[in-house]
């Protein structure tokens, strides 16, 4: 009778191996892995050591932000996003240069609103700018708007960019209504998907490498001066800007600002152009008008036009001569320089020193600071 060749024992039976051989077996396994912490926590010293904001536009944009600019229509956001988009691609200044932009990105426009006009506003924003995009910086789509309460249309998303080679750093959606179609807006269970799918395609983005800014252009509540909607999107966003019409003026409001104090309102307007569309131009600190179209105190308007006939140039000084006004105790003078700095920033924000009367030290600081002085070392 021959052997079975697995037959090791010679005897006709299957050798098994040893209880001694499988615990050493056993012990040579590696040990699991500890389960990974839930939470991190963090001493007083590396809570002090967490690096600072990283700014994408100096105390305006971050990356992963989540932004929501809104008004009526005819408010002028589209207008005011697309600047916005040119001078994030473009390295430069937003509104006007005054707010700087730190981290050049690149930028995918999502729209099936007015896709008739949108060329002829993003030439004009070009041309304004001096800059031709090339396509690894922009990109932009026309047909079709995912659907924030519909994962699978975010997903779709990220595999054309896979496709495509472009991984945005900053999408825009225009307008969130059309990104929501088929879902409710005001019940707080609705927002929540909506933000859960934003905050799950900012991670899937920070993966790919990039600064994952999502902002949405939405429409404002008739008549309550507040996004439409439930409170659940007010909350969820890091940046809220309100666009509005008064009287002539655009204005663009801070609504709110998670890292940075809100500016002032800040008025705008919109430069013609040829082709039939309009590019932005921005002024400077908005200013209402009161309603019953008073003239401003006489003390005020002397201020003004003293100020306006002594002024100096950027970088130099001059004294301006006393004023029998200032010398009152009112403050009719510091109300004229903050008129003028809301009203012509570009000439007077930059005034490095100015020095008024000889009883006007009480003033001073405020003067300074609404001239934005940057040698001002009193």
């Amino acid at each position: 009778m021959s052997q079975d060749p697995d037959d090791l024992s010679g005897s006709g039976e299957l050798a098994l191996p040893s209880v001694d051989v499988l615990a050493s077996a056993a012990e040579a396994k590696p040990p699991p892995e500890p389960p990974k912490p839930t939470y991190e926590l963090l001493s007083f010293d590396e809570l002090l050591a967490l690096p600072e904001v990283e700014w994408i536009v100096q105390d305006l944009l971050k990356p992963e932000d989540l932004c929501m600019f809104f008004g009526a229509a005819g408010s002028g956001k589209t207008f005011a996003i697309i600047d916005l988009l040119l001078c994030l691609i473009g390295g430069r200044g937003f509104y006007a240069d005054r707010l700087p932009v730190l981290k050049p990105c690149r930028v995918l426009y999502i729209t099936t609103e007015g896709r008739g006009r949108i060329p002829a506003r993003f030439r004009a924003a070009a041309a304004k700018h001096g800059i031709k995009p090339s396509p690894s910086q922009f990109q932009t789509c026309l047909k079709a708007m995912p659907n924030l309460g519909v994962w699978d249309t975010l997903d779709a998303l990220l595999f054309d960019f896979r496709q495509k080679g472009f991984i945005p750093d900053v999408i825009v959606y225009d307008t969130f209504a059309r990104a929501t179609v088929g879902q409710e807006e005001n019940p707080a269970d609705s927002a929540k998907v909506h933000i859960e799918n934003l905050e799950r395609l900012r991670d899937e983005l920070l993966k790919q490498g990039s600064l994952a800014v999502q902002i949405f252009l939405h429409h404002e509540a008739k008549g309550s001066g507040r996004a439409r909607g439930s409170t659940v999107y007010e909350g969820a966003v890091d940046l809220s800007l309100r666009f509005r019409k008064e009287g002539g003026a655009f204005v663009m409001s801070f609504e709110k600002s998670k890292d940075a104090d809100p500016l002032e309102d800040q008025s705008f307007s919109l430069t013609k152009h040829e082709e039939g569309s309009a590019s932005i131009t921005w002024g400077g600190t908005y200013v209402k008008s009161s309603g019953n179209g008073a003239a401003r105190p006489p003390a005020e308007k002397a201020a003004e036009e003293a100020f306006l006939n002594h002024a100096a140039g950027p970088g130099q000084a001059k004294t301006l001569p006393a004023l029998s006004i200032a010398a009152k105790g009112d403050d009719s003078l510091k109300k004229a320089l903050e008129r003028l700095v809301k009203k012509e920033p570009e000439r007077f924000g930059s005034v490095s020193r100015v020095t008024y009367g000889p009883n006007a030290k009480p003033n001073r600081a405020a003067l300074h600071y609404w001239l934005k002085a940057e040698d001002d070392q009193d």
